[in-house]
């Protein structure tokens, strides 16, 4: 049997990439041939004593270069394969990733997490979004509902395009309430206040509404929150990339 040691970063919730990591941790399970082992690390010095109690066969990065900066051309000491799962790629700018990591020790192999693109290589694999299942615990809307739900959530980012989907909400509907779970970040906080602002510029029509909430949730307090709308809509743009899809 073989040990893969799962590498996320250090740092803990609040934190996208750290939820994906964790999700997609849980939907690994042991079998006949593999087990798997959780690793949250922040830094090398971290991860080699990590490395030297696991001493894993293979290993997972959990990467991305915001909340992994230790992780570099170090890597290439640790002689057994390496798989980095990279956020924020897609078909326009995947091409060579996995020989430029190659190319610095890092990854012998990539991992995109976008199902729908074309791997340019036998070295980038499209990685599915891990969905867990769902069962409601009561509905508190009727299709009837003269007032539309609309629910939305993420971290107080600006590519999350909450004013946007604001807008969007004040020109198609005439009685609408946007529910909008928005919470502070833990490497982006201080904008909540300026996209709320902009969100109640958008609103022009006397039966528009936001709601705003910002607890930190947990993944099933999340859904229950989103499955109470009627609608949920998310108009996630990332910078330069036009990828529209969160990690959650």
């Amino acid at each position: 049997m073989k040990t893969v040691m799962y590498v996320n970063h250090g740092h803990g919730e609040r934190c996208g990439v750290w939820n994906y990591g964790d999700r997609h941790f849980k939907s690994l399970h042991d079998d006949e041939n593999y087990t798997f082992k959780m690793a949250n690390v922040i830094s090398l010095e971290d991860f080699t004593a990590q490395y030297k109690a696991i001493v894993p066969d293979i290993v997972i990065f959990n990467y991305s270069p915001i909340v992994m900066g230790w992780a570099g051309a170090e890597l290439a000491n640790f002689r057994i394969p390496k798989i980095g799962m990279l956020h924020n790629y897609e078909q326009s700018t995947i091409a060579g990733i996995a020989t430029d990591f190659n190319g610095r020790g890092m990854f012998s192999s990539v991992a995109v997490l976008d199902p729908t693109i074309t791997p340019p290589d036998g070295r980038v694999f499209a990685l599915s979004r891990p969905i867990t299942d769902y069962t409601p615990s009561g509905i508190k809307f009727s299709p009837t509902d003269e007032n539309i739900q609309i629910g939305s959530f993420g971290f107080a980012l600006h590519h999350k395009q909450f004013p946007l989907l604001m807008r969007e909400v004040n020109r198609c509907f005439e009685n609408a309430t946007l529910n909008l779970h928005m919470t502070e970040g833990r490497f982006a906080a201080g904008y909540t206040q300026g996209i709320l602002d902009a969100c109640h510029a958008e609103i022009t029509k006397p039966g528009i509404a936001l709601n705003h909430t910002s607890e930190y949730l947990s993944e099933e307090e999340v859904v229950d929150k989103l499955a109470q709308n009627h609608i949920n809509a998310l108009f996630y743009n990332w910078p330069s990339t036009d990828s529209g899809l969160s990690s959650s």
